[in-house]
């Protein structure tokens, strides 16, 4: 008699990269992690609830960005674990000028 083991596991931890603290420039990819089995589905949000993205991905905006991340269990009883990240993303715009002085 064969017999199959599933393993089941809610989130419990959700880890996003590149860290806070980093330098963010627009365009950058967020990614988000975690360690739910099987694969959790995943959500972006900004702060206020707006939905932003339903990949374990996002592409950030210039500017300031204040986004949660959210693996969610695919069970009867749906189960989540979540991160957020705060920072600022420079735009594509944004040149860096050497001021020199005279001497």
């Amino acid at each position: 008699m064969n017999t199959a083991v599933v393993c089941a596991d809610c989130p419990t931890m959700v880890n996003i990269t590149p860290a806070a603290g980093s330098s963010f420039k627009e365009g950058d990819e967020l990614t988000c992690m975690s360690d739910g089995r099987p694969m959790p589905s995943y959500t972006w949000s900004h702060v206020n609830g707006t939905l932003v993205s339903h990949a374990s991905t996002t592409t950030l905006p210039a500017g300031f960005f204040h986004l949660t991340c959210t693996a969610t269990g695919n069970f009867t009883t749906p189960c989540s674990a979540n991160d957020t990240i705060i920072g600022y993303a420079l735009g594509e715009t944004y040149q860096h000028t050497d001021v020199q002085s005279c001497r």
